[in-house]
């Protein structure tokens, strides 16, 4: 069975982001990210 993170975004600001998150982040296959407020997609990447 697979394993899901979750990573809050905290204020927005890139550059604080904990070095956890980071590092699952580099080893994670997808990144799933939520739509943004008034469009109906989402993204997965990797």
């Amino acid at each position: 069975m697979g394993r899901f993170f979750g990573i809050g975004l905290g204020p927005g600001e890139p550059e604080l982001i904990t070095l956890k998150a980071y590092r699952v982040l580099q080893r994670v296959d997808t990144i799933f990210v939520p739509r943004a407020e008034g469009r109906t997609d989402a993204a997965a990447e990797r």
